[in-house]
This record gives structure tokens, C-alpha cells and sequence, in this order.
């Protein structure tokens, strides 16, 4: 997912932000192993993404464009380890100082189309909060995408889903 974001940035709320999102959501912490052919969901106790690294500055550069759609191509194509993770991954863009672009690829087996808005919600009230000094107004989570994959590979499918983690591990 590439997502234009317009106006200053404030790399290091919105790093900040992003963490407290990967903390308060389980799902893009955890990775996926397979022991005596079962699938077993393991939450890890943190996930940090360091826009030190993952900082890509092309705000000099004249061939942007390319650079960009190059950059997303290789980041899209890069396979995931579901049993060493991070199945989530943050990237920031810069184009100007007023442009930058947030690429964030995430393995599908941790996330669906409705979870991806309420993160993206999320992550605007966050960083909003961040910037104007305050702490984050958000509701206490009930259920988490995790909860929902885990009734899913202990449910009815349980067997569709073993032979589907064989399959992409």
C-alpha cells in the first residue's frame, strides 16, 4: 500500500505513532510456524520500525518517478518469512518537504480490507494526538485480527488452513 501524504511531516511522531500502532495491534507482531504439521500463532513481544533505515530521501533526485515505482516493485516482491516475520513493514518516501509517501507492505494472512482502514484511522488519530502533544483517544480493542484467525484455523477450516500454511511456508 502506497499512500501520498501531503503537507510537513514529522518523521520522528510518525514513527512514534506507527510503533504504538504495531503495539496496540497484535496481528502485525505476530508470525506463523509450522510444528508436527499444525500451525501455530506466535505473538512477538515487539516490532520496532526505525525510519532511520527506512527512510528513502529523493528529494534531490531528478528521476523520482522511476525510483519510486522502482523501490515499491522491489518491496512488493520481497517474500515474506512467515515463521521470522516481520510481516509488517513501514517506509517513508521523501519527495519534497511537503511530499512523502508512506509504503507499507504487509502480508495478507495478518490483516484484511476492513482492518487495513481502521489502521490507517488509527494511525491519523495517533499521529495527530502526537503532534499536538497529547496522548492518543482511542477505544480499548474487544477483538483483535488475531482473535479472528484464531477461531478461523481452530474453527470449520481448520483443515484448509493447515494445507494453505504448507503451501506459502
Amino acid at each position: 500500500i502506497a499512500l501520498k501524504l501531503k503537507g510537513n511531516l514529522n518523521i520522528s511522531m510518525f514513527e512514534k505513532a506507527i510503533n504504538m500502532l504495531i503495539k496496540r495491534h497484535l496481528s502485525l507482531r505476530t508470525i506463523f510456524s509450522s510444528k508436527d504439521q499444525e500451525v501455530h500463532q506466535t505473538i512477538l513481544p515487539e516490532l520496532i520500525m526505525d525510519f532511520k533505515n527506512d527512510f528513502h530521501d529523493f528529494r534531490q533526485t531528478k528521476n523520482k518517478q522511476s525510483l519510486v515505482k522502482k523501490l515499491i516493485r522491489k518491496e512488493i516482491n520481497k517474500p515474506f518469512n512467515l515463521s521470522k516475520g516481520p510481516l509488517f513493514i513501514a517506509k517513508i518516501i521523501s519527495l519534497s518537504n511537503r511530499e512523502n509517501i508512506l509504503l507499507i507492505t504487509m502480508h495478507h494472512i495478518i490483516t484484511d480490507l476492513w482492518s487495513i482502514n481502521i489502521l490507517f484511522k488509527e494511525l491519523a488519530i495517533i499521529y495527530t494526538a502526537f503532534l499536538s502533544g497529547k496522548i492518543p483517544n482511542l477505544k480499548e480493542l474487544k477483538l483483535d485480527y488475531t482473535d479472528y484467525s484464531e477461531w478461523q484455523r481452530n474453527g470449520p477450516g481448520k483443515e484448509i488452513i493447515n494445507k494453505q500454511m504448507k503451501y506459502w511456508s
